[in-house]
């Protein structure tokens, strides 16, 4: 079977020739020598063939219905295939329904007058309202999924030997309390007792951060922290000034945005991002943990953030 002429048409109507995930365009401009490049797919939720991702679920004659399509770019294409557990039918179900949701209220100004009849101005807003801003997209400041698209943005990974040896360090403290309380009087067995209720916590505390140190992404799309415990994310079109600076005597990239008090206080956040009310801005992400400079940061948010970033 093929995808019938009437489902591809509601498909790319219906998402507006955007990805339903990233939401970056699937048609290109054309340049001075060569026509347009469509860069978008029309991928299936459930899998034709019998071996492919989330396969079987359907029956054979829904599996081009529209109902069983979502238009993605050639990145998440290949992720949602790759990735198969995570991306679900359900999952993809749900990404395509509020996307185009998303859609139909970003240009819902196109269905209050037919654009063929009206004036110039009225095209010149239509297009103006149709620019990208993450605020009105459904933001999520915490999302776990890759902002930046493949191959775009500079990553900073975060020191795993000092942790590691952290870790060794404090599993030593802990063994020789352990054998304290075996061998020590009752006074000095509460002592080490007390001492491993405390131990603990941090062996722990530190296992995560070796195990899964602090990355940092920067792209063309925004900024993304990977912390052990969650993740920070913020696009350029919600950045108004970007910056390394020390906060609370600690550097950090820190970011001045009108949407800086949606993420928590640095009491709520623990050691990811948080707001600082004092500067009416957000650290994204701490440098000491990080296996790089101040300048080699600066110059990678110079880079792609430009202008916002002194």
């Amino acid at each position: 079977m093929t995808i019938e002429a009437r489902d591809r048409k509601i498909l790319w109507g219906r998402s507006h020739n955007l990805c339903a995930i990233c939401r970056l365009p699937l048609v290109l401009d054309a340049t001075a020598t060569d026509r347009e490049s469509v860069v978008g797919d029309e991928a299936h939720i459930v899998a034709q063939s019998s071996g492919g991702p989330r396969a079987g679920l359907i029956p054979a004659g829904e599996l081009d219905k529209y109902d069983n399509l979502i238009l993605l770019c050639k990145v998440h294409h290949k992720q949602v295939d790759d990735q198969p557990m995570f991306f679900n039918a359900e999952h993809l179900r749900q990404l395509k329904a509020a996307h185009e949701r998303w859609a139909a209220e970003k240009f819902d100004v196109l269905a209050t007058g037919d654009v063929r009849h009206g004036s110039n101005s009225r095209v010149e807003v239509a297009v103006e309202i149709a620019g990208p801003d993450a605020a009105t997209i459904g933001w999520d400041s915490q999302q776990s999924l890759r902002g930046n698209p493949a191959g775009q943005y500079m990553t900073f990974e975060g020191r795993q030997g000092i942790y590691w040896m952290l870790v060794g360090i404090l599993l030593l403290m802990a063994v020789l309390a352990t054998a304290g309380t075996i061998a020590g009087t009752w006074a000095w067995r509460i002592a080490f007792v007390g001492f491993i209720a405390i131990d603990t916590p941090l062996i722990i505390g530190y296992w995560r951060l070796a195990m899964q140190p602090i990355r940092l992404e920067v792209g063309a799309v925004g900024v993304q922290t990977f912390f052990p415990k969650g993740s920070a994310w913020m696009p350029w079109d919600l950045i108004d000034r970007i910056d390394v600076i020390r906060v609370d005597g600690n550097l950090g990239v820190t970011a001045w945005s009108r949407h800086a008090d949606d993420f928590p206080t640095s009491t709520e956040a623990g050691t990811g991002a948080h707001y600082v009310p004092s500067l009416g801005a957000v650290t994204l992400c701490p440098l000491g943990p990080l296996r790089a400079g101040r300048r080699d940061v600066l110059r990678a948010l110079r880079f792609y953030g430009r202008n916002r970033c002194a």
